[in-house]
């Protein structure tokens, strides 16, 4: 019927989604319904009319965007894959990429008897959708992290491997679609470079006996995604019953803010301690005023940072084990 009648092609396609349980995206349905009324008139007595309108929407909806700035489609005519020169931005990538991973999550969550074992995946997941969509390194780094976690966490609960379960199969594709769509930007190889290696961290038991500790300290002076995200990770690094994966994602989040607002706050105290100081007094405006991002303004919250025994230690420890 397909061959024949290709102006039924997207009605079939969302017939047999539909009915496997796996809905087409929200936003190109909502395009699609926003095609002038005139035209679904004239569509009732002639398909012909108004199909080439939806398969427009559509093909633009099912186009996957690759990491050399090109885009992949589907050739109506052919029916073969094409590549078009069109230049994705940084923008425009995370918030697809953004998108096949809130739909995959939310798959995920219709199926009970997976959700338990597959908690690391979708905690990763849903951290990068839910807190960072527009931030190209976090989806890419959660992306790889969670597609790296999926086979293990198969083999350890005994579940259908990744080629038997279409849920497992999809989740794995979408996954590494998000991690090569992102993986040749600019942001997402210098912070790939710059990653240290975090697994020694995540295995010390002196820092997951810390971790709790750390967390309180900078939640107190901190708010919003930090706060919430610091006591999560330490939670999820001190619990050996969590994977070694997704402890090392958590070790790294926790050890990398950890060591910049440590330094931040010791800049922010030496910048005070200048300002005292009648000899540089004239001077000071040289000195660095901020680190790795952190801003350092507001001396007493700073000296409640620097005054954390358990933060210092931490950096201490954590500092030799990733080489520094």
């Amino acid at each position: 019927m397909q061959a024949e009648a290709p102006q039924y092609d997207f009605w079939m396609h969302f017939w047999e989604c539909s009915v496997r349980g796996d809905p087409l995206p929200w936003e190109m349905l909502l395009e699609i319904s926003q095609i002038p009324d005139e035209h679904w008139d004239k569509g009732l007595n002639t398909p012909t009319h108004i199909a080439p309108m939806i398969r427009e929407i559509w093909e633009r909806h099912a186009a996957i965007g690759s990491p050399y700035g090109k885009t992949l489609s589907v050739n109506s005519d052919t029916g073969l894959l094409r590549v078009e020169d069109a230049p994705v931005d940084c923008a425009t990538l995370c918030q697809s990429c953004s998108l096949k991973l809130k739909e995959v999550s939310e798959l995920l969550g219709q199926f009970d008897n997976y959700c338990g074992a597959l908690k690391g995946e979708l905690f990763l997941i849903r951290r990068a959708v839910d807190h960072h969509p527009e931030n190209p390194v976090v989806l890419h780094f959660n992306a790889r992290s969670a597609r790296q976690m999926l086979p293990i966490t198969i083999a350890n609960w005994q579940l259908p491997g990744i080629e038997e379960e279409p849920v497992f199969q999809l989740l794995d594709a979408t996954l590494l679609d998000v991690e090569t769509s992102l993986e040749k930007l600019g942001e997402v190889v210098e912070a790939n470079d710059s990653r240290g290696d975090f697994s020694r961290v995540a295995q010390s038991p002196e820092i997951r006996e810390l971790a709790a500790n750390v967390a309180q300290d900078v939640a107190e002076v901190s708010e919003g995604r930090l706060r919430e995200e610091v006591i999560e990770d330490a939670e999820i690094l001190s619990d050996s019953a969590n994977s070694e994966a997704l402890r090392e994602v958590s070790a790294e989040a926790l050890a990398s803010r950890g060591i910049r607002i440590w330094i931040a706050a010791r800049m922010a105290q030496a910048r005070s301690a200048l300002k005292a100081s009648a000899d540089f007094s004239k001077d000071v405006g040289i000195v660095v005023s901020g680190a790795g991002g952190v801003t350092a303004t507001g001396v007493g919250l700073w000296d409640k940072i620097v005054g954390s025994t358990h933060l210092a230690d931490f950096v201490q420890k954590v500092l030799p084990l990733i080489g520094l």
